[in-house]
């Protein structure tokens, strides 16, 4: 019996692994289908925080991704106590809380652009981005310090008020991004502003991303709540997978949140270039942005 049950937990193990695998292949096939598209409409003209942002979300997150898959090898491989094991923990706790952070800062730019880039707008989203950014870098040096801890390569359990300074951190900074987003479809609906191509792209966008992020943080968090019940023998296997998915999809929603706007943005300009019509003024504070 015991013997099935070690077999089984083996067999539980490699399928988890292969599944973060996935994970990792999904991420660079989503970097090689829009690489064509990324030399068309980022590489050209001038290079600014915005290209800069996207090549960070896009080719850094993928190193920081092939890094974590290459450690967790590594852990899976060490038999004994190791100073290696808390730096490892670290490392994986850093990298999704960096890509999310990132994340929320190419949703709050892009609820920036909606309200007109105005100074009220910008000092607004900067103040809590500030207090979300806080709070989330409070919760992480917290349980970042508690892995120092962690004794025969165990992951030491999350602390519940750590979790908690976190998550407001996060929930602050997704409040805002959809209140922001619902708030301008509904005071420019009437006005026909949400039919242009590059307003419509960035309320969908900016919907299903904001669903998208919070749908992973949830999980995670509530992940997180059940392994503080459980007792280490207890413990689910399915973290490897879980972490790998959540680094792929932020890499690839918000990288793929720039390159759209960018496309649109591209194409506006040229239609409006050949166009005796002029844009809304709006549609120029939209997309000013990316240039």
């Amino acid at each position: 019996m015991t013997v099935d049950n070690s077999s089984d937990h083996k067999s539980s193990k490699s399928l988890w692994a292969a599944t973060a695998v996935t994970a990792l292949v999904a991420q660079v096939w989503d970097t090689l289908i829009n690489f064509t598209d990324e030399v068309e409409y980022l590489w050209r003209g001038k290079f600014n925080r915005i290209k800069a942002l996207y090549f960070v979300m896009r080719y850094m997150m993928l190193i920081a991704h092939i890094m974590s898959q290459i450690l967790s090898h590594h852990l899976r491989q060490i038999k004994s106590p190791s100073r290696l094991c808390p730096v490892i923990f670290m490392y994986k706790t850093i990298v999704p809380s960096m890509s999310l952070m990132m994340v929320e800062i190419i949703l709050l730019i892009r609820v920036y652009a909606l309200f007109n880039q105005s100074k009220r707008a910008k000092y607004f989203l900067l103040s809590i981005f500030f207090i979300s950014a806080t709070l989330e870098m409070t919760g992480l040096a917290l349980v970042v310090a508690s892995h120092t801890e962690a004794t025969d390569c165990v992951v030491v359990k999350p602390n519940h008020t750590y979790m908690t300074i976190y998550a407001v951190g996060a929930g602050t900074s997704q409040s805002v991004i959809l209140s922001g987003t619902i708030f301008k479809y509904v005071t420019r609906r009437k006005s026909g502003w949400t039919r242009t191509p590059l307003t419509s792209l960035m309320l969908r966008e900016g919907i299903w991303a904001f669903f998208g992020v919070i749908a992973l943080v949830l999980v995670s968090m509530l992940y997180e709540a059940h392994r503080i019940r459980l007792s280490q023998s207890e413990l689910p296997d399915f973290s490897e997978a879980g972490l790998a998915w959540y680094i792929a999809f932020l890499s690839m929603a918000g990288s793929r949140l720039i390159l759209n706007m960018r496309k649109v943005f591209v194409t506006n300009h040229l239609q409006h270039q050949s166009s005796e019509e002029s844009e809304s003024s709006d549609s120029i504070c939209l997309t000013s942005i990316m240039d």
